[in-house]
């Protein structure tokens, strides 16, 4: 089998109380064509000498400015990329021992294929699933571009793509208000120039605890609409896509995070509407209503609970 060169990056601030599981991960892959750069963005703990600690040419480390951006730091770290194919790697993620090796094959079987990222499964601090339980690895299959707009299934750490379909999409956006969604924005670029394909076998773990940049979705607001405004310029963005977006927006305005903001919510929603929006996107619709009758404080909590999506 050709043996293509991964570049593997990963943004890391104070990331010693995962390191152990990143990097033993790595280590372990069966693929063992890859680089890894580890992107420092100010630690204060002893996670530069974690990683530095491991006797791997392979393995390099640069500091930049801290910035507080994963974006940034992805972006930084691809200046010194040398492999045909990039993965943006999680600091407190791991994968599964064939991940590289199984998406590799997915590529030469599939050259027309831009990314490939495989399915996934979340544990929490506290949870470490084994990277060896998966026996049977599934075929890839083709994403349908519409799957991609039910619920961004790309996590950051699951994807791999070509450097050269990176560069076509002119690589992640880096603005300060893209923090927390520049995923939404980077695969579905993709999408428009080249295939995804999908293994649906769970060879990446992701991790979620109160660090992550997810669990706050009031960050969100400023880069989904900027994701938006994109791809509305965009003349040949599907429909869907375009109502995945109005749908998060509606989703994380008012009904989520700003509780002085019903009408701006009910607005959004009403205009995904038009777009053939997602099924939920009429429950966020009846319980964006409830925003004029209910105090925030309640309603948040009771939307949590019932719909985490």
């Amino acid at each position: 089998m050709n043996s293509p060169l991964i570049s593997v990056i990963i943004p890391c601030y104070n990331s010693s109380k995962f390191l152990k599981d990143t990097l033993g991960s790595l280590l372990a892959q069966t693929y063992q064509h890859w680089e890894a750069i580890f992107v420092d963005d100010g630690s204060t703990d002893d996670t530069i000498e974690i990683i530095k600690s491991i006797q791997d040419e392979r393995i390099k480390v640069y500091c930049k400015t801290p910035e507080g951006l994963p974006c940034k730091s992805r972006m930084y770290g691809s200046r010194f990329a040398q492999g045909e194919y990039l993965v943006f790697w999680d600091h407190d993620d791991y994968s599964h021992p064939r991940r590289f090796e199984s998406q590799i094959s997915a590529f030469l079987a599939h050259p027309q294929a831009g990314a490939v990222y495989t399915d996934r499964i979340v544990v929490n601090t506290e949870t470490f699933a084994s990277r060896e339980f998966v026996e049977d690895i599934k075929p890839p299959q083709i994403l349908a571009p519409e799957e991609l707009y039910k619920g961004n299934p790309v996590t950051w750490s699951s994807g791999m793509t070509k450097t050269t379909v990176f560069k076509a999409v002119d690589g992640l956006s880096t603005n300060r208000e893209m923090i927390g969604v520049d995923d939404y924005h980077f695969w579905p670029k993709i999408s428009l120039i080249k295939e995804i394909y999908f293994i649906p076998s769970p060879l990446t773990f992701y991790r979620v605890h109160g660090n992550n940049l997810g669990i706050d979705q009031s960050i969100f607001i400023p880069g989904l609409q900027s994701t938006l405004d994109y791809f509305l310029k965009k003349p040949d963005s599907p429909p869907k896509l375009i109502a995945y977006l109005r749908h998060q927006i509606a989703k994380s305005s008012g009904v989520l995070a700003i509780p002085e903001s019903p009408f701006r919510a009910v607005k959004l929603i009403v205009e995904s509407l038009r777009y053939r929006c997602p099924p939920k996107t009429l429950t966020i619709l009846a319980y964006a209503l409830l925003n004029f009758f209910m105090p925030y404080v309640v309603r948040k909590k009771l939307f949590m609970k019932l719909h985490r999506y």
